[in-house]
């Protein structure tokens, strides 16, 4: 099985598995937080700013360089793997401040879950090849919103998942090229954005940035060329709001190629997660259409050496 159809049947998986995922029981975590990489930064990160900040969500090396940001709060390294050696230092400088420490993990066994004092598993199957991170994305974010948050409802996954699948042929005209791909999203948004964005440099290979509106509009249009596409993020009520100037409609006014992807409106938890599932499917049918077997990050063995080194250590070997 090549790394593209592995991601696709993970996908396809979620709406099952997603429902009778194992949660920690909590009345709620307060002043903590979360500390990943990647794709479990993102998913500390939707959790700050569904907890209004409240939670914050920081990188590994923030912890290690400022180790007293912990002191009263809980800390949960979100690391699928286990074995990222940011992580794992981290939580061994904050293991010698007496502070609590919780590593959300598949790997129970790792040496992450070995420095912490307490271990969430992420229990889902694991794919039986590599490929670009969907199901234990969703699968972290569902963890860290269940820590700070009562929005969580995995009940609800299949149906979203089955609206976004009947909708996601909308934005069928989307043409992932080596041009930028820009992904913008405000609020809780923006987090999913930046999950796009990794996802867009993982699958295809091809340079892509996530900023908020606000940013994007501060300087950084200003480097964007007529060749760049940009993905808008938003939710009814954003469009509602902009009926006679929306985020699609500037951007057209001064001919930049853009598409505006409508992620629902109910609840948060539906905002977040339709995002996402969108994102998701256009990306790998997309790459489907495009004859691509496997994940660019895969075919690049030069840099996924590189890659795995600073992650894993000097004697890593993917």
């Amino acid at each position: 099985m090549n790394s593209i159809e592995a991601m696709y049947r993970e996908i396809e998986s979620q709406s099952s598995i997603l429902t009778s995922l194992r949660l920690p029981r909590t009345e709620g975590v307060k002043d903590c937080i979360f500390v990943g990489n990647g794709d479990s930064f993102v998913a500390g990160l939707i959790s700050s700013y569904v907890s209004g900040f409240r939670s914050l969500c920081l990188t590994p090396h923030d912890i290690i360089a400022h180790p007293q940001i912990a002191k009263g709060r809980h800390v949960f390294f979100v690391s699928v793997s286990g074995n990222t050696i940011a992580n794992i230092r981290g939580a061994s400088a904050l293991k010698a401040l007496h502070v609590p420490v919780t590593a959300i993990t598949m790997n129970v066994n790792s040496l992450l879950a070995k420095e912490c004092r307490d271990v969430i598993e992420i229990d889902v199957p694991r794919s039986p090849v590599v490929t670009s991170g969907t199901l234990t994305f969703t699968a972290s974010a569902i963890i860290c919103l269940s820590l700070i948050s009562n929005i969580t409802n995995t009940a609800l996954i299949p149906k979203i998942y089955e609206k976004c699948k009947k909708n996601y042929q909308i934005y069928d005209d989307i043409a992932f090229n080596g041009k930028v791909h820009v992904v913008l999203g405000d609020d809780l948004l923006y987090p999913c954005a930046i999950y796009g964005k990794l996802k867009i440099n993982e699958i295809f290979g091809f340079p892509s940035v996530a900023y908020s509106l606000d940013e994007f509009f501060h300087a950084s249009l200003f480097g964007t060329r007529a060749s760049d596409s940009i993905l808008v993020l938003e939710t009814k009520e954003i469009r509602q709001k902009r009926k006679k100037n929306t985020i699609s409609e500037l951007l057209s006014k001064i001919r930049l190629k853009n598409v505006s992807l409508s992620c629902g409106s109910k609840s948060v938890f539906e905002t977040i997660f339709t995002s996402i599932f969108l994102q998701q499917l256009i990306f790998v049918n997309q790459a489907r259409k495009m004859g691509i077997k496997e994940c660019s990050f895969l075919k690049n063995k030069r840099y996924l050496s590189i890659s795995s080194k600073m992650i894993y250590g000097p004697c890593y070997e993917h």
